[in-house]
C-alpha cells in the first residue's frame, strides 16, 4: 500500500514538473508572438488587435461558467474513508486505440479529526470555580463522529505536570489555588485516529475580599 501511494506521488510530481514547464514555455512564446506582432503591426493597427482580442476574451470568461471547477470539487466529494480507487486509460494516436491501461489501486484513508481550539471557562478564574474546556469547531473529512480527550497540567517549578486522575471537561476547585497556571490539552478523536491537540492557559485569580 505504502508502494503504491509513493508511486502515485511520484507519477503525480513528474507530471506536474511538465504541466508547470509547458506553462512557462508557452507564456515565453506568447510574450515574443506579441512582441512580433506590435513591431509588425505597428501602434495602430495593433492597438486595434488589442482591442478585438479584449471582446473574445471577455466572450471565454462565459464558456466554462465554472463547470471544470465544479466537476473537481463535487468528484473529490464523492470518495469515502475505506475505498479502492484506480483509474483506466486507452492511448490513441489520432486513428488508431491503443491498449488499456490500469492504474495501481488507492485506498482512501481516514482522515484525523481536528478542532480550532480549546478555551476555558471562566475567565477570570479563582480558586473556588470548577473549570471547563471548550473545544471549538470540530471538524472530521470522513464525517465520523468526534470525541475529545483531555488531560489538565499545572506549572510547577519550571515545568507542566500531570494533575492525577485530571482527564475529564472539567477540573474541580480542589486542584488549583490563586496564583496557579493551569493548562488544558485536548486532542480530538474519530474513533480510530487522533489529530492535533490544542492547548489553553489560565492563571487563577485572586478573589475579592
Amino acid at each position: 500500500m505504502t508502494n503504491d501511494l509513493f508511486k502515485v506521488a511520484e507519477d503525480s510530481a513528474r507530471s506536474g514538473f511538465f504541466l508547470i514547464s509547458g506553462t512557462a514555455l508557452s507564456t515565453v512564446i506568447l510574450a515574443i508572438g506579441s512582441i512580433l506582432t506590435g513591431r509588425f503591426l505597428g501602434p495602430e493597427l495593433y492597438g486595434q488587435y488589442t482591442l478585438a482580442l479584449v471582446v473574445s476574451t471577455l466572450l471565454l470568461t462565459f464558456t466554462d461558467l465554472g463547470i471544470s471547477q465544479g466537476i473537481t470539487k463535487f468528484t473529490a466529494s464523492l470518495k469515502a474513508k475505506g475505498e479502492t480507487w484506480y483509474f483506466t486509460v486507452i492511448p490513441k494516436d489520432g486513428t488508431d486505440f491503443g491498449t488499456l491501461q490500469t492504474s495501481t489501486n488507492v485506498t482512501i484513508q481516514n482522515s484525523p479529526p481536528s478542532i480550532s481550539s480549546v478555551t476555558i471557562t471562566p475567565d477570570p478564574a479563582y480558586a473556588n470555580d470548577t473549570l471547563t474546556a471548550n473545544p471549538t469547531s470540530p471538524y472530521d473529512a470522513d464525517g465520523d463522529t468526534v470525541t475529545f480527550t483531555y488531560q489538565w497540567q499545572k506549572y510547577e517549578e519550571g515545568n507542566w505536570v500531570n494533575i492525577a486522575g485530571a482527564t475529564n471537561q472539567t477540573l474541580e476547585p480542589e486542584n488549583s489555588v490563586q496564583g496557579d497556571q493551569i493548562k488544558i490539552i485536548c486532542t480530538p478523536y474519530d474513533g480510530q485516529d487522533y489529530g492535533p491537540p490544542q492547548e489553553a492557559i489560565i492563571t487563577i485569580s485572586n478573589t475579592p475580599p
